[in-house]
């Protein structure tokens, strides 16, 4: 399933204010890592496509995994120093938030 443009930056900018100012390092949240990329395991397990992803101010790749059909979604950190994959979060009711444009 494709999601516009738009719609990606959004979540985009979404999920990189989480990560700036939710989510200072992966070590301090002790978070679950791995050294192999969750993207298939997700994609079979949950349905969850990646639909953004940015480098956030601390360096580190924030990827966001969605189903858009389900609302289940779940956030991946990696960090820029090591080749691991870290859960940032996962949860249900992703939505796209729709800014309304003034007249």
């Amino acid at each position: 399933m494709l999601i516009s443009k738009m719609r990606r930056f959004k979540v985009f900018l979404l999920a990189a204010f989480w990560a700036v100012f939710l989510c200072p390092s992966v070590n301090a949240q002790g978070m679950a890592c791995a050294e192999k990329n969750p993207r298939s395991d997700l994609l079979e397990k949950h349905g969850e496509e990646l639909t953004a992803q940015g480098i956030t101010a601390t360096g580190f790749l924030l990827q966001i995994f969605a189903n858009e059909e389900t609302g289940t979604f779940t956030v991946v950190l990696v960090p820029p120093d090591a080749p691991l994959w870290c859960e940032g979060g996962q949860g249900k009711n992703f939505m796209i938030v729709k800014k309304k444009i003034r007249d």
